[in-house]
């Protein structure tokens, strides 16, 4: 096992402390390039699911109601704060579970901490351990952790629950409808970014160098597995030409 993910073996979930499931389940986190054990984190099921929404619901009132605008704008901001000092510890958490280079993992922990920075400021406007550590209350911050076998099964309890208002979800088309299929018959507000077509066009003005380079992040970065990632080229016949060239230049990069 990972000495640097020891500390958080078995930590469960958290819904304003870090909790064990019922069941005192896990399940292994494991490195997808060498398959090494990251560590063993609790595997929740609907009971855990429950939990959470309803803390979720109880809090919403605190979170809301007494606080000011002000205060929950610096509460976000410390968050930010906190995701930037840890900017690197996190893209390391990343890269040895999901696999993806360092410098990608950097760039999602970047683009998530701009939402928080945005989010405080709209605060003031009123239009997991790092929540803990901003100083979030509990309850209005939940991790719900599970694997592959009860994920489909707690998906469904949160899309059905008149507790849950709003369901938001990045992933796959299929899943995506899934999703909002469920959430029906609760009328609820659904947010999805499913998986996109993005065309790459190639004119005939372009910069062979800067275009590869440009086609190559969008077609690979992520293992090719983002939801905006390339998947069909439109090349000017002028440059089609030159291909060869085009293809080298992206093997170069690759490899």
């Amino acid at each position: 096992m990972v000495k640097w993910f020891t500390r958080r073996v078995n930590v469960g979930h958290f819904i304003g402390q870090w909790i064990e499931s019922q069941k005192k389940s896990t399940f292994d986190v494991t490195n997808p390039y060498n398959g090494e054990l990251l560590c063993k984190t609790t595997n929740c099921d609907i009971h855990e699911a429950e939990k959470a929404v309803h803390a979720a619901r109880k809090s919403f009132q605190k979170w809301s109601l007494e606080t000011t605008p002000k205060q929950r704008g610096a509460i976000l901001r410390k968050w930010f704060d906190i995701f930037v000092a840890k900017e690197a510890e996190l893209a390391r958490v990343l890269t040895l579970e999901q696999g993806k280079p360092l410098a990608e993992a950097r760039g999602e922990i970047q683009y998530s901490a701009a939402f928080f920075d945005w989010y405080a400021g709209e605060a003031r406007r009123i239009y997991g351990q790092t929540a803990e550590e901003a100083g979030m209350p509990p309850g209005v911050f939940n991790v719900i952790t599970a694997d592959q076998n009860r994920t489909a099964a707690i998906s469904k309890y949160v899309c059905a629950s008149t507790d849950v208002d709003v369901i938001s979800f990045t992933g796959s088309t299929a899943v995506g409808k899934l999703l909002l299929a469920q959430s029906a018959s609760t009328v609820k507000r659904v947010c999805l970014e499913l998986g996109g077509s993005a065309p790459v066009l190639v004119f005939e003005s372009a910069d062979l160098d800067v275009t590869v380079k440009g086609a190559m992040a969008a077609k690979f970065r992520g293992s090719g597995q983002t939801c905006v990632a390339a998947n069909r080229f439109f090349v000017h016949q002028k440059v089609r030409c030159a291909s060869n060239r085009f293809i080298s230049l992206g093997y170069k990069m690759l490899y």
